[in-house]
């Protein structure tokens, strides 16, 4: 190439790979976008900007994928605190609950309102904890997929509005409630949920005494008392029939139940299954699914589930003068699904992997959901 004297021609080149350099780490944590499981379209990016709408991911550049990326910041290396000294929760305040072999941790919704997602492990699992405020999604899944161990942050992208995760090692984009990956290398890979449940802080504290709670020093500059999306934004939700961000219009025209209904769904042999747990007394659900046999213990709104096949036992549960009881035994249950007196005194109830969200949420990612009355 023959040499401009005004040295334009070495400028360009210089300025280009100024440029290239400048581009590849962004361009490296792109997802990959030419394979995806949804419209590119229907996936939206939250500019965090007042007054600028969201961007649909068709049109959203490299540069803006990259800057709202974990505009939420997630949690790698959270503390923890002895339920003991965890002064700073309310008694009303509501947890995910999590119990894996011997250890249980809580994991304040407050705190989780303002991270969305926490890489943690216990009892040598790597977990995942993600909650969703616009869906009021709690859900936990192990990180391994396959032969590698994960690590998750947060897209600020929104489909059926709800969070969309990211993995670092590939950079694929996963959709919280189904657990699937929708966009990138791992496009229709699923991730494994674990049991948890919701509950007040009282209640987990009478369940758990010597559990760890989530310690709201996390490093962060971050008023935690601060909450959004409490009964105002319910009510507006099954009001307006409307979700802060798109929503496939076949989820509002489903009317069995309003939809920010609280409920606990399941899958069973690849087919989804919902309780609805409006009700705010203590209440047990037995039910058979697919010769699995399952209770739910649901209070306040909440719920967990467990197998009812105990050894030998095919216990069915009901509730009694204000106690869980089952109907073979007798023996005396808490929401945790440990026998605390009677004939099965000390046995625990196998818990089942669950999903807690509201009605509109599920059945955007699970159109076929059998609904138990």
């Amino acid at each position: 190439m023959p040499r401009v004297k005004n040295g334009s021609t070495e400028g360009m080149t210089y300025m280009g790979l100024w440029l290239l350099f400048a581009l590849l780490p962004i361009l490296l944590q792109q997802p990959d976008m030419s394979r995806h499981g949804v419209p590119l379209d229907e996936v939206f990016l939250d500019t965090f900007t007042p007054g600028r709408p969201p961007v649909p991911l068709s049109k959203a550049s490299p540069q803006l994928i990259h800057r709202v990326r974990d505009g939420i910041p997630p949690l790698d290396h959270p503390r923890f605190i002895p339920a003991k000294d965890a002064q700073f929760l309310r008694h009303d305040d509501w947890v995910l609950s999590v119990q894996i072999g011997r250890e249980a941790k809580a994991y304040p919704i407050r705190i989780l309102n303002l991270h969305e997602v926490i890489n943690d492990i216990m009892g040598g699992e790597p977990i995942l904890v993600t909650y969703c405020p616009l869906c009021r999604s709690g859900i936990v899944f192990s990180r391994r997929v396959g032969h590698r161990v994960l690590t998750f942050g947060n897209t600020s992208a929104l489909y059926q509005s709800n969070l969309v995760l990211y993995d670092r090692q590939t950079h694929s984009w996963w959709y919280q409630v189904s657990g699937r990956a929708i966009i990138g290398a791992l496009t229709g890979e699923r991730l494994r949920p674990l049991a948890s449940m919701m509950l007040t802080w009282e209640e987990w504290r009478k369940l758990y005494p010597k559990g760890f709670v989530l310690s709201p020093e996390t490093g962060y500059s971050i008023d935690y008392d601060r909450d959004a999306y409490g009964d105002r934004y319910r009510f507006s939700l099954n009001r307006q029939r409307r979700a802060p961000f798109p929503v496939a219009q076949r989820v509002f025209l489903d009317s069995r139940l309003r939809p920010a209904t609280r409920i606990l769904g399941m899958e069973v042999n690849g087919r989804a299954y919902a309780y609805s747990l409006e009700s705010r007394r203590l209440r047990v659900i037995n039910d058979t699914i697919d010769d699995l046999a399952i209770v739910i213990f649901a209070h306040h709104g909440v719920g967990a589930a467990y197998c009812r096949q105990l050894g030998e036992h095919l216990l069915r549960f009901r509730i009694r003068a204000g106690r869980i009881i089952d109907e073979q035994t007798e023996s005396g249950w808490d929401l945790a699904g440990r026998a605390i007196n009677g004939p099965l005194v000390g046995k625990r109830l196998e818990p089942l992997p669950i999903r807690s969200t509201y009605w509109f949420a599920w059945i955007a990612a699970f159109p076929n959901t059998r609904l138990h009355r």
